[in-house]
C-alpha cells in the first residue's frame, strides 16, 4: 500500500526510520557510500541521503566526496 507510510490525517509521510540507524550503518564502515547505508538500512538511496544530511547538518556525521561518491563517517571526537 502505498499511503503505508503517510499520517492519516495529514497525509504526509512519516519517518520510518531512525537516525541512529543511518549512524550504526556508517560506523559499521571504513568507507561508507550513501548505497552502502542506503543497502545496510534498507531504505532508497534517496532517503538515506536526506537523512545523512540531516545528521550532518546536526554535527553527527561528517562527508567527504571521494570521486563521485559521497563517503560518510563519524566525527573526530
Amino acid at each position: 500500500d502505498s499511503n503505508a507510510d503517510r499520517d492519516a490525517e495529514t497525509g504526509k509521510y512519516q519517518a520510518s526510520h531512525e537516525g541512529h540507524e543511518f549512524v550504526k550503518a556508517v560506523a559499521r564502515e571504513d568507507m561508507a557510500t550513501t548505497s552502502d547505508v542506503a543497502d545496510r538500512v534498507g531504505c532508497a538511496h534517496r532517503t538515506a541521503l536526506m537523512y545523512l544530511n540531516d545528521l550532518e547538518d546536526a554535527g553527527r556525521l561528517e562527508s567527504k566526496m571521494a570521486g563521485r561518491a559521497k563517503v560518510w563517517s563519524l566525527p573526530d571526537s
